[in-house]
C-alpha cells in the first residue's frame, strides 16, 4: 500500500507521462512511467498508459503484457478497457476490443477518446460524404474535435 505523499507523487507522473504521450515524446513518457511503477507497481493504470505508450513505438506484444497487468490488477477501471480495446484493435481483435469499448462506456458514456476508437473499430470502410454527416451529427458541436482525435487514433 503507498501512502498518499506517493500516491500524489504517482497521480503526477502519470500526468506528465500523459502529456508527453500526448506530445509524441514518447522517451520521456517512458521515463515519468518507469518512476511511477517504482513508487506503485501495482498501480493499473499506470500499467494501462505504459500499454497506450508501447503501443505508439508500435510495440504490440508489450502492449498487450501490460494491458493484461492493468486488467488483472483492476478489472472496472474504465481507462483500463480503453487501453485494452486500443491494443486489441491493434492486434486486429475487433470482437475482443469491441467488448473492451463497452465496457470503457458503460463506466464513462462521455469520454471522448474511448467513443473516437469504438467509432474506428465499428467502421470496417471509410463512409461516403452523406453517412459522414449522418455518423459526424450527434457530436455536433465538438465535430472538430471528434475529426481531430479520428485522425490522430488512425494514424
Amino acid at each position: 500500500m503507498i501512502g498518499d505523499d506517493d500516491d500524489r507523487k504517482v497521480a503526477a507522473l502519470l500526468e506528465q507521462a500523459g502529456r508527453h504521450r500526448r506530445t509524441g515524446n514518447v522517451t520521456g513518457a517512458i521515463d515519468l512511467l518507469r518512476r511511477a511503477l517504482a513508487l506503485a507497481p501495482d498501480h493499473a493504470r499506470a500499467h494501462a498508459l505504459l500499454a497506450l505508450v508501447l503501443l505508439d513505438m508500435r510495440r504490440v506484444a508489450g502492449a498487450a503484457v501490460e494491458v493484461g497487468r492493468a486488467l488483472v490488477l483492476d478489472a472496472d477501471d474504465a481507462y483500463c478497457h480503453y487501453a485494452a480495446a486500443a491494443v486489441r484493435r491493434a492486434e486486429r481483435d475487433l470482437a475482443d476490443a469491441w467488448r473492451h469499448c463497452a465496457v470503457a462506456l458503460e463506466a464513462d458514456p462521455h469520454d471522448v477518446e474511448t467513443r473516437v476508437l469504438a467509432a474506428s473499430i465499428r467502421l470496417r470502410a471509410l463512409p461516403d460524404p452523406a453517412r459522414m454527416l449522418r455518423l459526424a451529427e450527434p457530436w455536433r458541436p465538438f465535430r472538430t474535435a471528434a475529426s481531430w482525435y479520428m485522425w490522430r487514433l488512425l494514424g
